[in-house]
């Protein structure tokens, strides 16, 4: 039985790290980008910035709110540093599951081998070991090598799908912002309607980034 429980051992323990890899998906610093630009889209006749909207410290929409804050020199490139840094969390251990699947199958594999060896060469009181047995045995030893396999196969579908869902709406956020976001002038938050002409209240200074719907549905 040794060879299975090592088996069982590994495989267990490659479908516990597949697992940490699609926890490392929803852990990336992300709230819910796509809802947000709903909310932008359908903001026709009232104002909505991304300066007073309340997002959580460290997400990836917090990271773009500070970078639409930022002067208009850098702006651009404040928002694709915001981009590459959930890119690169969404991107923690994506290879681990593959590589944990490809184990868990090899280690299934040799240990049904090395069960059906030992027991071949065994002998139960003088006899011929019992080679059905035997087969159906490795057989099992396999089966959960495999089981562990598939299971991390899944676990790895399961994280690129999500993560290609927080990417694309992290894209459309950002692509809409580049779009549609308006300069104006410093002071109280600008009210701007669906028209996209801001209405700025106070001395112009340094200009912070409002976002107007400007007529997209």
């Amino acid at each position: 039985m040794a060879p299975l429980v090592v088996v069982l051992v590994v495989a267990l323990g490659c479908m516990g790290l597949s697992l940490r890899r699609l926890l490392f998906v929803f852990d990336a610093p992300f709230s819910d980008a796509e809802a947000l630009l709903k909310t932008l889209r359908a903001a026709k006749k009232r104002g909505v910035t991304l300066l007073d909207a309340k997002l959580p410290d460290g997400s990836f929409e917090g990271m773009v709110q500070e970078a639409i804050a930022a002067p208009a020199d850098i702006r651009v490139a404040r928002l694709g540093e915001a981009l590459m840094e959930l890119e690169f969390s969404l991107a923690h251990w994506a290879r681990v599951p593959r590589v944990c699947a490809s184990i868990t199958s090899s280690v299934g594999f040799l240990g049904a081998a090395v069960f059906l060896r030992r027991g071949l060469l065994e002998e139960v009181d003088g006899d011929a070991p019992d080679f059905n047995g035997l087969v159906l045995s490795a057989i099992g030893v396999a089966a959960v090598g495999i089981a562990g396999a598939i299971t991390c196969a899944l676990l790895h579908r399961a994280a690129m799908r999500e993560a290609k869902q927080r990417m694309r709406g992290a894209d459309d956020l950002v692509e809409w912002l580049e779009t549609y976001g308006i300069d104006v002038g410093a002071g109280e938050p600008a009210q701007l309607d669906y028209t996209g002409a801001p209405e700025a209240t106070g001395d112009s200074a340094e200009p912070v980034a409002a976002v107007a719907n400007a007529g997209v549905d």
